[in-house]
């Protein structure tokens, strides 16, 4: 049978004098640098190889990090210093030296490389058989480029050395002392006569190296196995080796457990096609969970043109081992999967697929406890990545959607919920979970969730909606925006949104808390409103007080002055759990629609989130507010608590209103099964997702499980006249890499991901609600006010008292 190694651009090698095919042997010893070590990672047999070692000028990792580049070639060995003109103290070495009578033949050296600008752009290769007297071989091809192709240098002139052997890599044509070279993957190749020949490795099927556990058995073993490529990902731009899958079938995993797979990690290898059959030697290891043999030894071709079939898989899995059978080889998911998760689309061109639709949180459609808990069991059974076949982040372009170009771009975006089907790939685990490295592009059906235009006909004569903005800060490199650039796209996308939702009142969360002055936060957004919509259209509610609480970020209120007016006192609930050393305040306001309608108070609200370290607040001890492992995540009990105190406070007429016409915005931080929830309807609220959203709504995205945090209420005396609600998707179903930010993108990026709309302006999605409220001859007259003792009227008023409020006249 015909074998024969595959070698980089040989034919352009040998025009160029860098080695003589008949005089290539084997690996003999290799160094890669990783895990920051100066010692041989390869050594053959009855050799031994020195640390590599310098002249003068190296930056080693013992005394220097960033010794080790930071970029591809990673890792990688630098020295500076390096002189215009050939010196003798400008080099790297090491020294090899064979053993048990021994005689070692060269044939090739190799290693990758990189210069800075002014850097040497000359090498050449001497030995301490002549003194480092003459140059054996050399180049003047050193690249600036970090992904350079590795230079070879003819050593067959080194025959029968049976000493120790010090080779020095000299370099030269700096125009600069700071000017930097790095090498990495420095290979040694040859071969060694006399002695005792080692003991070739046995030939080891695929199936027996992967074992049927999680690691390989055979891991530090050095082995041979044989193999059909079934996807070639080469180069430091890609996954730096490729998929061999056993074509024997002498193992079926379904049964077996066993995967016919594996990746080779063969950063020396350059061009190798999908089909060809190979036989390869390398160790075996585990990497990042994921089994791979590390290529030690020139593969050998033993045929071209084979075809393997893909192994069908499908989602639900069974366990979540279930899919470590096929890891390694090539498979295909023939049932239609949907978009769950484009969080990382831009930062790792990755996708988050699921079956039947995307994964929703489990307390968004489960009470928390072990229903949430099994439905966070499915879930986890129900999705894969997809990932792009590569390990560099921020790939310009983002492959996804296909075709690329152009891929992602501001208006040729990936949706959640947006459908592909028959995925095919290599089946790769890496970094927590299993992923799809892809040999056919995928294509994605974007009529499955296309972009909404406008938010839902909600009806009536008064709207009313609530936005967390993200963060808009006018302080820069604080929360929001880090420069002025960010600033005006930011504010440019915010404007585009709320524009677009064109509420008569809004509600808005996360604004910068930094008071109702003129170069305020909230002035900035109305200013930047008005300068679209035109001069009065916004104001903004200012409840009298410096700022509101002492949070980085605050709630407000914005309204249209020609649809309603503010009427009464605006109010601040800033006692117990909302008490601005534990919480936000929470802000009410009382309106009344023009030019004569009924009174209605809009409430609005930002609760403490589910991160943190638990901490004690109110009567929650850090106990209760730890994560109970339900489902509601910590502070859970901090959230029920602010609830209770809201709906309490509410009820006590906060605004000196003529009304029990009440609606509770915000985002509260719970999904809808979540207690915090469950006891504001317990309490007399009527939640317009569940009246008119159905199971199946959203605002936000979170670790690839859409749920809904951004809420509104209404009491029940209100609720008759609400005509609509919904949210509008424009954000939770968006990629991340779409907003305003500039980091993590190329120029090219900064222009052709952003567009000044509405998509992507925040990472929660506002909502609309419809109010059809009547017309009253009198406005001030008393407006079905609530009895006090009644579900509506003012509950718990002698518990809660009317001390627990604090109101402000409106400025």
């Amino acid at each position: 049978m015909l074998r024969f190694p595959v070698l980089a651009n040989l034919t352009a090698l040998i025009g160029l004098g860098f080695f003589t095919p008949a005089s290539y042997a084997a690996l003999v010893g290799q160094y890669t640098f990783d895990g920051n070590s100066l010692a041989a990672s390869s050594v053959a047999n009855n050799l031994s190889f020195s640390d590599f070692g310098t002249g003068s000028g190296l930056i080693i990792p013992g005394s220097n990090s960033s010794g080790f580049a930071a970029g591809n070639p990673t890792p990688a060995i630098i020295r500076n210093n390096w002189g215009s003109s050939f010196t003798s103290d400008d080099y790297f070495n090491f020294t090899v030296t064979p053993s048990n009578n021994n005689t070692l033949n060269l044939s090739n050296l190799t290693f990758n490389t990189q210069r800075s600008g002014t850097g040497p752009n000359q090498i050449e290769i001497r030995s301490s058989l002549d003194n480092y007297a003459t140059a054996i071989a050399s180049s003047n091809s050193v690249a600036t480029s970090i992904n350079s192709a590795p230079l070879n240098f003819n050593l067959s002139s080194l025959t029968n050395i049976s000493q120790p052997l010090d080779l020095r890599i000299y370099g030269y044509g700096a125009t600069g002392t700071g000017g930097t070279l790095r090498l990495d993957n420095v290979q040694l190749n040859g071969d060694i006569n006399g002695g005792t020949p080692p003991t070739p490795p046995p030939l080891v099927p695929i199936y027996d190296i992967q074992g049927t556990g999680s690691s390989s058995p055979l891991v530090g073993q050095s082995v041979k196995t044989q193999g059909v490529v079934v996807g070639s990902f080469l180069g430091t731009n890609l996954l730096n080796g490729f998929f061999i899958q056993d074509n024997t079938n002498a193992n079926d995993p379904s049964t077996t457990g066993a995967s016919n797979g594996i990746f080779v990690s063969a950063p020396s290898v350059n061009s190798l096609d999908v089909g060809t059959l190979i036989e390869i030697v390398g160790q075996v290891s585990e990497s990042f969970n994921r089994t791979q043999i590390t290529l030690s030894d020139p593969l050998s071709i033993l045929g071209t043109g084979l075809t393997i079939a893909p192994t069908a898989v499908t989602l639900p899995v069974a366990s979540s081992d279930y899919l470590e059978r096929y890891e390694g080889m090539l498979v295909n998911l023939p049932q239609s999967l949907a978009v769950t998760d484009n969080f990382g689309l831009g930062r790792f061109g990755e996708v988050g697929l699921s079956s039947d639709g995307r994964l929703y949180q489990p307390t968004q459609i489960a009470a928390p406890g072990a229903a949430a808990n099994a439905i966070q069991a499915q879930n986890n059974l129900n999705r894969i990545i997809l990932d792009d076949g590569s390990n560099i982040q921020n790939p310009d372009p983002i492959p996804y959607p296909s075709p690329v170009p152009p891929g992602l771009t501001a208006s040729n975006t990936l949706r959640l919920g947006e459908t592909t089907t028959g995925v095919t790939g290599v089946l790769d685990y890496g970094f927590s979970a299993y992923r799809i490295q892809p040999t056919a592009e995928p294509s994605f059906d974007t009529a499955t969730n296309p972009r909404p235009l406008t938010p839902a006909n909600v009806g009536g004569n008064i709207t009313v909606g609530d936005f967390n903005l993200e963060n808009y800060f006018t302080t820069l490199g604080s929360r929001g925006a880090e420069t002025a650039e960010e600033f005006q796209r930011q504010q440019a996308k915010l404007v585009s949104a709320l524009l677009g939702l064109n509420a008569d009142v809004l509600g808005i969360e996360e604004i910068e808390n930094n008071g109702y002055g003129p170069d305020s936060a909230i002035a900035s957004l109305v200013n930047a409103l008005n300068a679209v919509a035109g001069e009065g259209t916004y104001a903004y509610i200012n409840p009298g007080v410096p700022q509101l609480g002492t949070d980085a970020i605050a709630v407000g209120l914005l309204y249209k002055p020609a649809k309603v007016s503010p009427v009464g006192d605006t109010a601040i609930l800033d006692t117990g759990i909302f008490n601005p050393a534990i919480n936000r305040p929470s802000i009410a306001q009382t309106f009344i629609g023009l030019p004569n309608t009924e009174q209605f108070t809009v409430n609005v609200n930002h609760f403490k989130s589910k991160g943190g370290t638990a901490s004690a607040a109110g009567s929650c001890s850090a106990a209760d507010n730890a994560d109970q492992g339900d489902g509601q995540g910590g502070f859970n009990c901090t959230r029920t608590l602010q609830a209770a105190e809201l709906t309490q406070w509410l009820a006590t007429n906060p605004t000196n209103s003529n009304t029990d016409y009440q609606i509770i915005l915000g985002d509260l931080n719970a999904y809808a099964k979540e207690d915090p929830i469950t006891k504001i309807e317990f309490n007399g609220y009527i939640n317009l997702d569940t009246q008119f959203g159905g199971p199946d709504v959203y605002s936000y995205l979170f670790g690839g499980q859409s749920g809904t945090l951004d809420y509104a209420f209404t009491s029940l005396s209100l609720n008759p006249f609400v005509t609509g609600a919904a949210p509008w998707h424009i954000n939770a179903d968006e990629p991340d890499v779409l907003g305003y930010s500039t980091a993590f993108k190329s120029p090219n990026q900064i222009v052709n991901l952003y567009a000044p709309d509405a998509y992507a302006s925040s990472d929660h999605d506002p909502l609309l609600v419809g109010l059809q409220l009547r017309s009253v001859p009198n406005p001030d007259s008393p407006q079905s006010v609530p009895e006090p003792g009644s579900v509506l009227g003012f509950l718990g008023l002698g518990l809660f008292g009317l001390a627990s409020k604090l109101t402000r006249k409106i400025k």
